[in-house]
C-alpha cells in the first residue's frame, strides 16, 4: 500500500505525541524540528486532525497538540482515513488494470493490518528515523 505524503507525516507526528507524557501539548514546530518534517505543512495537517478530534489543540504560547485518545485506542487506519478523507475502511490500493483475487486479497489484509494496529503497537517498535536523519543533516 502506498500512503500519501500527509498520511505518512501524520502518523509520523502521531508517533512522536505518543511519546510524550499524556496530555503534554507540544508545538508544531517542535514536532516538526524533532521528526524531520515540514513544519508549515505539518501545522495545517495536525489542525485538520483536531477538527477531526485525533487530537487536541490549544492555542497560544503555551499551547500545541496532544493526542485525544490513549495511543491503545487510536488505530492506524484511522489516522489514515482523516488524513485522506474517507471513512469505513475504503483505503485504496493503487491497483492494476484488472484486479485480480490475489490483489484483493492483500487490499484486504493491508486495510486489516492498519485497522488492527494501534499507534501504541508501532511506536514501541523504536522509531530513531528522524533522530538518525537529523544527525547526518548535521553531520
Amino acid at each position: 500500500m502506498i500512503l500519501s505524503r500527509s498520511s505518512e507525516y501524520a502518523i509520523r507526528a502521531f508517533l512522536y505525541l505518543a511519546k510524550q507524557e499524556p496530555g503534554r501539548l507540544v508545538m508544531a514546530r517542535q514536532i516538526a524540528e524533532d521528526a524531520g518534517l515540514p513544519g508549515h505543512f505539518l501545522a495545517k495537517l495536525l489542525q485538520q486532525l483536531a477538527r477531526k478530534g485525533l487530537v487536541r489543540s490549544n492555542k497560544g504560547p503555551s499551547g500545541g497538540f496532544t493526542l485525544a485518545n490513549d495511543p491503545r485506542q487510536i488505530n492506524i487506519l484511522s489516522i489514515v482515513e482523516a488524513v485522506e478523507g474517507i471513512e469505513g475502511s475504503t483505503v485504496e490500493v493503487p491497483s492494476p488494470r484488472t484486479a485480480t483475487d490475489g490483489w484483493t486479497t492483500l487490499h484486504s489484509r493491508i486495510v486489516d493490518y492498519l485497522e488492527q494496529t494501534s499507534l501504541a503497537d508501532i511506536s514501541k517498535t523504536g522509531n530513531g528515523s528522524a533522530r538518525k536523519r537529523k544527525a547526518a543533516k548535521n553531520n
